[in-house]
């Protein structure tokens, strides 16, 4: 009994892992056309999508530019220093 509720779980984390990586990358090509729309956050949309996507580097790259924030930076997404 307790090998199928483990299935279960596994089988719904592997569900919610796919949902949330689609979300990410539709909220990614959201905040691209929200870059040439007037009427949309472009860079909130990325961020967001590229934190639900999940993946390492993407995290790592976000750690950095709070980071930056924190410290108070004047151009905080400067790529050229990450």
């Amino acid at each position: 009994m307790k090998k199928i509720k483990e299935k279960g779980k596994r089988r719904e984390n592997k569900i919610w892992n796919l949902a949330k990586k689609i979300l990410g990358i539709i909220l990614i090509i959201v905040g691209i056309a929200g870059l040439f729309l007037p009427f949309l956050e472009g860079i909130l949309f990325i961020l967001v999508g590229l934190a639900l996507y999940h993946n390492e580097s993407v995290k790592n790259v976000i750690l950095k530019i709070k980071d930056k924030l924190k410290k108070g930076e004047k151009n905080p997404l400067r790529l050229a220093e990450l």
